[in-house]
């Protein structure tokens, strides 16, 4: 389709159609894998099978992104 001469309809041609549909594909893998670990994670943790034996890791490596972040 990106190769197509522009038209009426499509003044600009249809060269940026490939970005959107390769943006489409990523947005739905990333989607659909994120979906996917956070219900995997929930199962797990409201099940029992995972107990978190120290919290206070996680909230330090938590801590740290967020303290860049705040420096950009």
């Amino acid at each position: 389709m990106s190769a197509k001469a522009a038209t009426e309809r499509h003044p600009f041609g249809y060269s940026k159609e490939q970005f959107f549909w390769s943006f489409l594909v990523a947005t739905l893998l990333f989607g659909i894998s994120g979906v996917l670990s956070l219900e995997q994670g929930i199962s797990y943790i409201f099940e029992g099978l995972h107990h978190i034996q120290n919290a206070n890791i996680s909230y330090v490596i938590l801590a740290i992104p967020a303290a860049f972040e705040e420096m950009l």
